[in-house]
């Protein structure tokens, strides 16, 4: 009976070794591909040519540069993520960006899909912030009110939507 035991281990950790090898291979593969689009993306800028998609880090190449404005913390790095909730607390849709996009964007899309998703206007909602107090498009008009307790909110008019108050976290 241990003959079999050791047996079946040594099979066991012969294919967890083989897993382990094939996924260090298939990373090595990713992290060699992304060096040398990093040398590329430098090459070009040294012939002064513009460019587009630029890796910010070596491990995570999907990440962006974000300009967040903020005096200490000019620029973060990683994408976007919208999450739409009910007021039950169940996520009901949900996009990540890959541009930095500005926030009163991020809520228009985000009130018009739950427009869509419940077939009813959307009545109210929170942000952690929005970065824009006016928006240039026709569907929308923000106005900040200062009178919150725990900081501001954005009384925001969207097209065919309700007013809403969009609640600022401090």
């Amino acid at each position: 009976m241990p003959k079999k035991q050791i047996e079946d281990a040594s099979c066991v950790i012969n294919e967890i070794g083989i897993v382990i090898l094939k996924s260090t291979a298939k990373r090595y593969k990713k992290l060699k591909e992304t060096g040398e689009k990093i040398i590329d993306q430098i090459e070009a800028k040294l012939k002064g040519k513009k460019v587009v998609n630029r890796i910010v880090s070596y491990y995570e190449d999907h990440s962006r540069a974000l300009t967040k404005g903020k005096i200490s913390k000019p620029c973060e790095f990683g994408l976007k993520l919208r999450l739409d909730m009910s007021k039950n607390g169940y996520i009901t849709n949900h996009k990540l960006y890959t541009k930095n996009i500005a926030g009163i964007n991020i809520i228009e899309e985000s009130v018009k899909s739950h427009a869509k998703v419940f077939g009813r206007k959307f009545s109210g909602g929170a942000a952690d912030k929005i970065e824009t107090l006016f928006s240039s498009s026709t569907c929308c008009n923000i106005k900040y009110n200062s009178s919150c307790k725990h900081g501001g909110s954005y009384d925001v008019l969207i097209g065919y939507i309700n007013a809403h108050k969009v609640h600022a976290a401090c």
